[in-house]
């Protein structure tokens, strides 16, 4: 199964039925898909974690079994929309932080949901540049 959320497409690495609605698609995923799961994949859609080696195109496995720990990666849901950042805890509270600049670091001040840890990266080595 493959279905296509947003900017990632997930990809179950056990079998299930997808409930999928076009029109709710972010709650379905959020409430059923992540929940129901506890292993996934998801396809890096953007260049927000490339200086951390993690380009556009990567799979990245999700568990959302393992807790997010310092400096770990996570998958996050925040207005709406899934992203893939690095976790920061310290005195000041949490932070998720891309790896390129352009991004804003995403703070306990905004509201945000982590989905995931992502416990491995898988790069297909022909698109290395």
């Amino acid at each position: 199964m493959n279905t296509t959320i947003n900017q990632f497409a997930f990809l179950p690495l056990t079998p299930i039925q997808a409930r999928y609605n076009s029109k709710t698609n972010k709650d379905i995923l959020h409430n059923d898909l992540v929940k129901e799961l506890d292993q996934f994949q998801v396809c890096m859609y953007d260049d927000s974690m490339e200086e951390a080696h993690i380009p556009k195109g990567a799979v990245l496995e999700i568990n959302n079994q393992v807790q997010p720990f310092n400096r770990c990666i996570v998958l996050a849901f925040i207005e709406e929309k899934w992203v893939i950042r690095r976790f920061i805890k310290n005195s000041s509270g949490i932070r998720l932080l891309a790896a390129n600049e352009k991004y804003p670091p995403i703070t306990s001040e905004d509201r945000f949901i982590i989905s995931g840890t992502v416990t491995k990266i898988i790069i297909d080595a022909l698109d290395i540049k």
